[in-house]
């Protein structure tokens, strides 16, 4: 009896980590990615406040395989020029 409550308990605590919020802060423009926890594979919940450019959405799309929700409502988006951004063929 006891191993099957602390398997019940095992299980419920890997369902609650699994679900954990990701916040990002104040992010400057293209630091999404160095900003975030690895793994980034366990990033499901996500919310950023400050300024995000091409480079984090390129992240979000590439990145961030298991995001399943994204608040974006505390960014801005500001402008970015350079080859690291979100063209699938950057110009050269």
């Amino acid at each position: 009896m006891k191993k099957k409550i602390l398997l019940v308990l095992l299980a419920l605590s890997f369902c609650l980590l699994g679900k954990a919020q990701t916040v990002v802060n104040n992010l400057e423009a293209g630091s999404l990615k160095t900003s975030l926890p690895a793994p980034l594979t366990g990033v499901t919940d996500l919310t950023v406040t400050g300024t995000i450019d091409a480079r984090d959405f390129r992240t979000i799309r590439e990145d961030l395989p298991n995001l399943v929700k994204l608040n974006l409502s505390g960014t801005a988006i500001v402008t970015y020029t350079g080859s690291e951004g979100t063209a699938l063929h950057p110009i050269k």
